[in-house]
């Protein structure tokens, strides 16, 4: 009853960040996609960190990244 919904991992989500479109998530998968691509061989690893706890961003960014 405080305006908050509890996401799937047992985080808080506040109404403004579910509020998060489609095509920007899609846009910041493409731009971390990119980032990840450009880092490959400089760095060990990434991490990645999606709004409102959507797990599928994460894992498209992880799947770009191969």
């Amino acid at each position: 009853k405080n305006g908050y919904a509890t996401a799937s991992t047992s985080r808080l989500v506040s109404p403004a960040m579910s509020a998060v479109s489609g095509s920007r998530i899609a846009e910041g998968v493409a731009i971390a996609s990119e980032v990840g691509r450009a880092l490959k061989g400089l760095v060990q690893g990434v991490h990645v960190a999606t709004p409102s706890a959507r797990i599928e961003a994460a894992l498209d960014v992880l799947e770009r990244l191969g």
